[in-house]
């Protein structure tokens, strides 16, 4: 048995909202623990922001081995893979304790695809990766909670999606793997933005789902546009220096399509935009702004980065002890200055929003690799009704 929660009417008032939004739940790299945390909170609904599987075969060494025990490529894989994840009691309880609403990122195909190009060192390319494609939304439909209307035909998979909360928030589901350009620079890390990246002509999201987040703007009565994204859109620079150095994966690679969406929230009067992310691994807290070269740019929204539940293992607060350029959270608040927060923890991200104020909550874990970890709250961060960007609760 399960617990569910019916939304209110479309345009009905409603006085506040609370819902929890996770992501990146390696089996192999971590217990759940965070997600049984999750189950035990007072939300109304729960996100889940992408990679709830990991097609590799690698293991993470803490006795958790996928199965099947190599990269997944077919229907029957991955619907082993998913039964796998599924059988672990802590996401079982969080599945039965509220209503999810989900969108995948990469790893429930393959690392790092975008439309029908995969990974340069996929071992599936051409016709076989377009295979593994249908193969892998097809698992993705048949075990999560999703509607008719995102049935998989062939290799496509409508999961773009607007759900309102009667006149609070609109939450805009993003699909950005199905519709995108390929990754600029050979997908990696870039000094300065190459021209792929800041190409008008090239698309993150792709040019039917951008005119319909638009139109959903300018037509929306609700006090908050959130998006259910899949990864970071504030620029994240790994370096303090003049030369910026960015990764062409997330929103960096897209930039053209980045400041059409923020500059078309602003247009259609959207003061509180706020932006919901995975990916990462990391808790981040940070300003959209119209321009990042621009230290005076108007901010014109917020984002909220969300900590893997599981993925690369026990953390730690401004370090995340692995070799990962993007792990010394020091060296990235210098040079981000827009960001304000930053934590390489495990967790969930909790938010209750109200029509004049947003708070984030930042559950922490101080491990993974064994079971029974506490939770914590390492810090709360506000957004203010009309006042575009984050700070910290006082």
């Amino acid at each position: 048995m399960g617990r569910t929660k019916t939304g209110p009417t479309y345009g009905a008032r409603v006085g506040a909202v609370s819902f929890a939004f996770a992501s990146c739940q390696n089996y192999t790299h971590g217990h759940y623990t965070a997600l049984g945390h999750l189950a035990d909170d007072d939300v109304d609904v729960a996100f889940h922001l992408g990679d709830y599987i990991y097609e590799s075969g690698a293991t993470g060494g803490i006795g958790r081995a996928h199965h099947p025990a190599k990269e997944i490529v077919s229907l029957a894989d991955y619907r082993v893979r998913y039964g796998q994840y599924k059988s672990d009691p802590h996401l079982q309880a969080a599945h039965a304790s509220v209503a999810w609403v989900v969108v995948p990122d990469d790893h429930e195909v393959d690392n790092n695809w975008a439309d029908e190009i995969p990974e340069e060192s996929s071992i599936t390319q051409g016709d076989a990766f377009l295979a593994r494609r249908a193969a892998a939304l097809q698992a993705y439909y048949e075990n999560l909670p999703l509607r008719a209307s995102a049935m998989p035909d062939g290799l496509d998979m409508q999961l773009y999606r607007r759900l309102s909360y009667g006149n609070l928030i609109d939450f805009n589901m993003l699909d950005t793997r199905q519709y995108r350009d390929d990754q600029a620079a050979g997908d990696g890390w870039a000094t300065a933005y190459p021209d792929a990246a800041v190409d008008p002509s090239r698309t993150m999201m792709g040019w039917e789902q951008e005119r319909w987040l638009l139109d959903g703007f300018a037509r929306s009565r609700a006090r908050w546009q959130v998006l259910g994204n899949q990864a970071s859109m504030a620029e994240t620079d790994k370096v303090p220096r003049p030369a910026k150095e960015v990764h062409m994966d997330p929103w960096d690679g897209y930039i053209a399509n980045r400041n059409r969406i923020l500059q078309g929230a602003r247009d259609r009067n959207v003061d509180n935009l706020v932006v919901i992310t995975g990916d990462r691994h990391k808790n981040c807290a940070s300003d959209l702004l119209l321009d990042y070269d621009d230290p005076d740019s108007a901010v014109v929204g917020s984002e909220f980065v969300g900590t893997s539940a599981s993925s690369l293992g026990d953390g730690g607060d401004m370090h995340g002890g692995r070799d990962n350029p993007l792990d010394d959270g020091e060296v990235i608040l210098a040079a981000n200055p827009h960001m304000k927060f930053f934590n390489a923890q495990r967790g969930y991200v909790r938010c209750h929003v109200t029509p004049s104020e947003w708070r984030t909550d930042f559950r922490v874990l101080p491990y993974v690799t064994k079971p029974g970890a506490p939770i914590s709250t390492r810090a709360t961060y506000v957004v203010e009704n009309g006042v575009p960007g984050v700070q910290r609760d006082r």
